[in-house]
């Protein structure tokens, strides 16, 4: 269960600040869009996360093979179990930097886990940055996340170029197939995430071969399918 990787990897980031000997709950921070637009995704992805916390926490000898499942708790932190802390950013860049600053001072918080929008993401990263304390990046996608020099910020999951990839594959496929692509128009959000998957997936070589390429930034805010092309 991809949920369950994830949070072994925010594990093993909150290894790195945390003390091997100790058996106390493990707190994690977690933010994403709960109300909003976007409130249907970051529902989501909190349960999953919460699913792979139960998960951790218990003891399944059925689910053999998946990191942590078979004991409860965390056996090298003596059984120690983890405790979720979930914010709402509501989508907001300055919202979740202030939720990701109070996660960690006031919640003490040893890691931080999310946040779907990639434009939140760079601003609670660079926050936990600041505090000295692992962030894993989820599901945003924008480049630029992971391009900073920053220490404790880490990733899994797709980003930009490989929307792009994705993308420009099937188009080139089709070409292939005698299909005649003259033209592409790229339709993104006018946000850090559309951006940078359009910006990827217009750079050459990545783009299809074509007469004309062209990009349409969209003015609107309600979350959009990642970067769609046209012929």
């Amino acid at each position: 269960m991809r949920n369950v990787h994830i949070l072994a990897a925010a594990l093993l980031a909150a290894a790195l600040a945390w003390p091997a000997h100790a058996a106390d709950a493990i707190k994690i921070g977690v933010i994403y869009p709960l109300t909003g637009n976007a409130a249907p995704a970051g529902n989501s992805a909190k349960d999953a996360v919460e699913l792979g916390a139960e998960i951790v926490n218990g003891a399944y000898p059925d689910l053999k093979g998946l990191p942590l499942a078979e004991t409860a708790g965390l056996p090298n932190l003596g059984g120690a179990r983890i405790e979720l802390v979930s914010a709402d950013h509501q989508g907001n860049p300055s919202v979740g930097q202030n939720q990701t600053l109070r996660l960690i001072t006031q919640d003490k918080v040893v890691a931080m886990l999310g946040a779907y929008h990639s434009s939140v993401a760079l601003t609670a990263t660079a926050a936990a940055e600041r505090q000295g304390i692992p962030f894993l990046v989820a599901d945003s996608v924008a480049l630029n996340i992971t391009q900073r020099g920053f220490k404790w910020t880490f990733r899994v999951g797709p980003i930009a170029p490989d929307f792009a990839k994705a993308y420009t594959t099937f188009l080139n496929d089709l070409k292939k197939t005698g299909k005649t692509i003259n033209s592409i128009a790229v339709v993104n959000e006018n946000t850090d995430y559309g951006t940078s998957v359009a910006a990827s997936i217009m750079a050459p070589p990545r783009a299809p071969a074509s007469r004309s390429r062209r990009r349409f930034p969209t003015t609107r805010t309600r979350r959009m399918c990642p970067a769609r092309c046209c012929s």
